[in-house]
């Protein structure tokens, strides 16, 4: 059991990891920088700060590793539960990497024509800039799919097992609902821009309160031992 909850100390460390290149890549550099229907401004963004896309593309890329290696340790922190369950959470959260790694090629790609000599086809660039963001934005939600059924799962099993606060649980479980209903928005509403706002809102809260708190958790109280 002590080695359990060393482990989750580990996870708890390697889910603050996420947490910090998550927040640095996408609010000081995507969400800073790529203004949505405006290619003209967001390639203008890049170019006065190329540097800015190598450290977003590096921390995505620890953010990513660090994703499918916790898949691990969650699976034998909650495998007590259920077995199975926390086998296809633990292959969803995977799953999830996965896509998101492709997705970074599209930033990969970015970063490439960054680099690259001034052609003066400014409509071309123009276009591969639109095109990359957008498609680097909806590969990204295709996956938060996956990661939102992978929370829903996990948080249930928080939820019933006795090493952990329920709160926690329901927490993790409503954050992955509110990432699936807002890839599906994304996907589904031909308006979605117009209530962009609220649904980021709606995706924010529920996600830092019940992912940083497991976070917290495992890191500070590891898990409860039971007697």
């Amino acid at each position: 059991m002590q080695n359990l909850k060393r482990m989750a100390h580990w996870t708890g460390l390697g889910y603050l990891l996420i947490f910090i290149t998550a927040f640095f890549a996408t609010g000081f550099v995507v969400e800073a920088m790529v203004i949505p229907g405006d290619p003209a401004g967001t390639w203008a963004n890049f170019k006065a700060a190329p540097g800015m896309l190598s450290l977003a593309i590096l921390s995505f890329v620890l953010m990513v590793l660090m994703d499918a290696i916790l898949a691990v340790p969650f699976y034998l922190l909650l495998r007590s539960v259920n077995q199975s369950l926390a086998m296809i959470s633990s292959a969803l959260r995977l799953v999830n990497a996965a896509v998101f790694a492709v997705a970074l090629m599209d930033l990969v790609s970015f970063l490439r024509l960054l680099g690259k000599p001034y052609s003066g086809d400014e409509l071309f660039i123009l276009r591969q800039v639109d095109h990359l963001t957008q498609s680097f934005d909806d590969t990204w939600l295709l996956g938060l799919i996956f990661f939102g059924v992978h929370l829903m799962i996990m948080g249930y099993l928080i939820l019933k097992s006795a090493r952990f606060p329920s709160w926690i649980g329901l927490m993790i479980q409503l954050a992955g609902l509110v990432y699936v209903i807002d890839s599906v928005a994304s996907f589904s509403l031909t308006n979605y821009n117009d209530y962009s706002g609220f649904f980021e809102i709606m995706v924010v809260i529920p996600s830092v309160i019940g992912e940083l708190s497991l976070c917290l958790w495992l890191l500070i109280r590891g898990i409860r031992i039971q007697k």
